[in-house]
């Protein structure tokens, strides 16, 4: 909702074509997205969630997530919100564990600070990596390994998370 789900789904086929087949976007949520104008976040107060005149945040933009939910449903059944949500942050979560290891940042501090500054991503939980933390790397393994199972490769957890969790370690 801070970026937009019109500039993500512009940049989507950018990100394939860049990153290759774990960035692959359905095309049927890009046609959801350009034909729901309406909701395209904060801008136009109203994405996954409802915003007021000044950007704050209200409710879950319950005629969005359905929508989604409708398209979602025809391949992988009844979807909650809860399970939308952690698609989204497993992948996030994933990438962040590719970003550490190829020293692209030099702390998990410093991709939490731009995960919040840069994306919007909830700032009350500290950030992705603190998030992941607090929910126990052991759990985000386990989700993730279920979301590889029941929705592709994508999913599976990177190396990174799989020692973590193993060895009962943090990224705090």
């Amino acid at each position: 909702d801070e970026v937009g789900l019109d500039v993500a789904a512009h940049v989507a086929p950018v990100l394939e074509k860049g990153l290759g087949e774990r960035y692959a976007s359905d095309p049927r949520y890009l046609a959801l997205v350009k034909k729901n104008t309406r909701y395209l976040g904060k801008k136009t107060g109203s994405g996954f969630y409802h915003y007021n005149s000044k950007g704050k945040q209200g409710g879950l933009n319950q005629p969005f997530v359905s929508q989604l939910q409708k398209l979602i449903k025809k391949t992988r059944g009844n979807v909650s919100a809860r399970a939308m949500a952690d698609r989204c942050v497993m992948v996030m979560l994933n990438e962040a564990c590719m970003i550490l290891d190829e020293k692209m940042v030099d702390s998990p501090a410093d991709l939490d600070l731009a995960m919040v500054m840069g994306t919007g991503f909830a700032p009350f939980s500290g950030g992705l990596l603190s998030y992941a933390d607090f929910r126990g790397i052991d759990k985000c393994v386990e989700r993730m390994r279920f979301l590889a199972k029941k929705c592709g490769k994508r999913f599976a957890p990177h190396s990174m998370l799989e020692r973590m969790a193993r060895d009962g370690l943090r990224f705090f």
